[in-house]
């Protein structure tokens, strides 16, 4: 995992609460992260619930500021089993 995927839960909450123009470069891994694995699982035959970014940002400060030591990928993984609903 390269750029922001490595970053810790941690930085994502205190780049957050700074308000930072680098929380937006850890919003933009999130969002490939989430679409790759969506492309990734809808090979056999699952899908992922319609939510919109806020949704998905909103689901990772709530599990980051509970979580801080997990790193992002492991945490979007954790959204990714949220959003998985099977055909």
């Amino acid at each position: 995992t390269w750029g922001p995927g490595n970053d810790s839960c941690g930085k994502w909450t205190a780049l957050n609460r700074e308000n930072s123009p680098l929380h937006w470069t850890q919003k933009g891994w999130l969002s490939g992260w989430i679409s790759a694995g969506e492309n990734y699982l809808s090979e056999p035959g699952g899908h992922f619930r319609d939510v919109d970014a806020d949704a998905l940002f909103g689901w990772m400060d709530n599990y980051c500021q509970a979580h801080p030591m997990d790193s992002l990928p492991h945490a979007a993984d954790q959204l990714i089993s949220e959003l998985v609903v099977s055909k």
